[in-house]
């Protein structure tokens, strides 16, 4: 029997396919193209994006129609299958919708420019760059898109290449705190976009995997006692289901930590904060990410690699400003460790994994990351192979200019207290900040206290400086006379 289309599901249908493509589309790409209105709405990467969309609900549509058999008596067969295509493409339109919509108004659009600009100073910093998108005549057309959503988040579409990625509403006003979430979010995107072919890209995702198995099996050798009772997995949770399920979300904190430093980690510690520091919070496992408390250990573990395999074209200064702030930001973290791996409810974690304790998990993390990185240790990867991670970024920058960040980091703290406890700081030459501490303080001695411990407050550092600085002096105005008083920093540190 000859089969017939059922001509008015499918006309219905493609009417209101085309009521997207060809309507609020037509009109954004005029705006964004710069060939209506003015200038200022211009956006080369939000026009490419709208008109690869255009050409895609079409060619959909008709592949739709193609390659079923729909006809009169398989009426509601028909409406099922043009009702999810139709679900799928507004899904996937809502969003650019949103980004469109959001820049029809001027303080939305402005703030905006402004995100989209941090996102690609990031978007930049991976080598692949180049190598994927030479070919194009304009590189701004693939550059990154935000809008304001609920979350961070980056959405990935089948037929573009251009990132359009979700900052929170709370960051409008202040584009450098979603820094930290789009590093984050282009990560997923060159875990997805890195390589031009998707064979490689596979081989490539077999390859992490592959990595993160050595990697595993290597610490369990190493470690007798984090070995499972026995290597079945089907009944337990092991060791390596849980890096494997990790995989993606640890590449993309990977690329956050080599696109920003220290100040990714940072943003790390803030959320844990912010979603809670019970044990519970902790320790939870959505299965996608790494748990709460061991995340910002993965990014201090990335900082140690880097301190370990410095570059040549990086000031040695630069390194010992990294060791600073990673000693700085170790003492946040270990106060997340202190909750976790001295609760009384970790019973409670070995009923979710069998198989693996927390601090097995937490020892493994050194390995994992020298695995991914590479490393000249046998058996735990190799800085030659094809695809290093390593080399994915150029971190250059942030890490060369990090002395100069943690010194003015320091001053603008050092004006804080100085203006809370009535300072007047005298400075020496050829003096590093800490040992400038020769102060005036118009109260009794025991201010002396307050401003130390205001110092390891703040975390500049001090108690790295503990080693290599041996003494401070104090000068203290007290009832009209002036004593001088040697103070030792290890002693308030």
């Amino acid at each position: 029997m000859t089969r017939k289309v059922f001509a008015p599901e499918i006309n219905h249908y493609q009417a209101l396919v085309t009521n997207i493509a060809d309507g609020p589309i037509v009109k954004w790409l005029d705006r964004f193209s710069g060939e209506a209105f003015d200038g200022n709405f211009k956006n080369a990467p939000l026009a490419t994006l709208l008109e690869n969309f255009r050409t895609f609900s079409h060619s959909y549509f008709d592949w739709i129609i193609k390659n079923h058999s729909l006809n009169n008596r398989q009426s509601r067969q028909t409406r099922h299958v043009l009702y999810k295509a139709l679900t799928n493409l507004s899904d996937e339109w809502s969003i650019i919708h949103r980004a469109c919509l959001q820049r029809e108004n001027l303080i939305f659009r402005n703030e905006l420019l402004d995100t989209d600009e941090a996102a690609r100073h990031l978007y930049v910093k991976f080598k692949v760059f180049d190598n994927l998108y030479k070919n194009n005549e304009d590189e701004n057309l693939l550059m990154p898109v935000t809008y304001y959503g609920k979350l961070f988040s980056i959405t990935r579409y089948v037929f573009t290449n251009v990132p359009i990625l979700s900052v929170p509403l709370q960051t409008l006003g202040s584009p450098h705190t979603s820094q930290s979430g789009l590093a984050h979010e282009l990560g997923h995107h060159f875990y997805w976009n890195s390589l031009p072919e998707i064979s490689d890209l596979n081989e490539m995702h077999r390859y992490i995997s592959r990595l993160i198995k050595e990697a595993v099996a290597h610490y369990l050798d190493e470690h007798e006692d984090c070995r499972p009772e026995t290597y079945d997995c089907t009944e337990t949770y092991c060791l390596e289901d849980i890096w494997l399920n990790w995989q993606e979300e640890l590449f993309a904190d990977i690329c956050g930590t080599f696109l920003l430093g220290p100040q990714y980690i940072e943003s790390s510690l803030r959320i844990v904060d912010e979603q809670g520091v019970d044990f519970e919070s902790l320790v939870n496992d959505d299965l996608k990410h790494p748990i709460s408390y061991l995340r910002p250990f993965i990014c201090l573990s990335i900082l140690d690699w880097l301190i370990d395999n410095p570059r040549d074209d990086v000031n040695q200064d630069a390194y010992d400003a990294l060791r600073e702030e990673r000693s700085s930001l170790n003492l946040n973290w270990k106060e997340l460790e202190a909750i976790v791996l001295n609760s009384n409810d970790q019973n409670q974690y070995h009923r979710q994994y069998k198989s693996v304790s927390l601090s097995c998990l937490q020892k493994s993390v050194p390995i994992i990351i020298q695995a991914l990185l590479g490393s000249s240790e046998p058996g735990i990867g190799n800085k030659e192979e094809k695809y290093s991670l390593s080399e994915l970024i150029d971190y250059s920058e942030w890490l060369a200019n990090l002395p100069n960040l943690n010194d003015k980091k320091a001053n603008r703290a050092f004006t804080d207290i100085s203006n809370q406890y009535n300072l007047d700081t005298v400075n020496v030459d050829n003096s590093h900040f800490f040992e400038n501490l020769l102060q005036s303080i118009q109260s009794e001695s025991s201010g002396q206290e307050e401003v130390f411990t205001k110092l390891l407050e703040m975390e500049l550092g001090v108690e790295e400086y503990s080693r290599n600085v041996t003494i401070v002096w104090g000068k203290f105005i007290m009832g009209g006379r002036k004593r001088k008083n040697a103070r030792y920093l290890n002693e308030s540190c």
